[in-house]
């Protein structure tokens, strides 16, 4: 399944370059110009990263950055900005923000940040579903359990689980 990308740029053809260099790297792309409809958008699609400016005409990456965290915790953020500062750096990160990336950036170096954001979302299921298991498990242990006819239950129960 494809990875869903929203870019949220007013500059066209930094807009319209990074969309078709994440399509040809065989994400899914959606992109908006930073005007008011991307609040609608962020709370109807489902997107696994925004890509947002931190300059917008009617609002601001960090606004952007608020409401997606708003919608869902799991959705990723990389802001990127020609006007970096380390202050607004620091605050987008504090924030949630996954990268921050000063204007102009190469293709290759969008791709490593995506390709971090995409490694670490994996790495965070991973370690979700692990202390999950280890929950159950743990679970089971704790009940006392003398008669064979128990032990067989608690066996039956582990393996459907």
């Amino acid at each position: 399944m494809k990875k869903h990308i929203l870019i949220i740029e007013d500059d066209p053809i930094m807009r319209l370059g990074m969309n078709h260099f994440l399509t040809s790297q065989g994400y899914a792309v959606s992109s908006c110009t930073g005007s008011d409809d991307e609040a609608n958008v962020i709370e109807t699609t489902r997107f696994d990263l925004i890509i947002t400016d931190l300059k917008l005409p009617n609002c601001n990456g960090l606004e952007i950055l608020k409401k997606t965290k708003a919608v869902s915790t799991k959705t990723g953020v990389i802001i990127i900005t020609g006007y970096a500062e380390i202050k607004s750096a620091v605050q987008a990160i504090k924030e949630g923000a996954f990268d921050y990336i000063a204007k102009p950036f190469s293709n290759e170096e969008l791709l490593i940040a995506i390709d971090r954001f995409f490694k670490f979302q994996k790495l965070e299921d991973e370690v979700t579903y692990l202390k999950e298991t280890l929950r159950e498990k743990i679970e089971f242990e704790n009940i006392i359990a003398v008669s064979p006819a128990m032990k067989d239950v608690f066996d039956r129960i582990t393996s459907v689980a």
